[in-house]
């Protein structure tokens, strides 16, 4: 069965009803190229994203937790409008962000409390 390979367009003689590239290397080359369109796309977030976890991770440190100011956070070039999870205290009283593996927890008087979230 002739098709053409996805990749590079070439026609090839299928081996298998559902083969869609004429050899390994093409698809590996499709799949690659597909990744770095997707990395390149997620690049400007991820960046924000993997700084604000290093500022919370700069910031806690070796402690359990600790507790904030915005104005220190946003002084620590905090960016408030990324992170990769929210969520709601249990009692519903804070809301919490996640950003990877550390809990921003949003208090009362412009506080906040970083917590590493195990």
């Amino acid at each position: 069965m002739k098709k053409n390979d996805k990749h590079t367009g070439e026609e090839f003689i299928a081996k298998r009803s559902n083969q869609i590239f004429a050899n390994p290397k093409n698809r590996s080359d499709f799949n690659n190229n597909k990744a770095n369109i997707n990395r390149k796309e997620k690049n400007p977030t991820q960046f924000i994203l993997n700084k604000n976890r290093e500022i919370l991770k700069r910031i806690l440190g070796d402690k359990k937790y600790v507790e904030v100011s915005e104005d220190f956070l946003r002084g620590a070039q905090f960016d408030f409008r990324k992170y990769t999870s929210a969520d709601k205290t249990r009692d519903g009283k804070y809301s919490i962000y996640l950003i990877f593996d550390y809990a921003l927890i949003q208090l009362e008087n412009n506080k906040y409390k970083i917590e590493k979230n195990v």
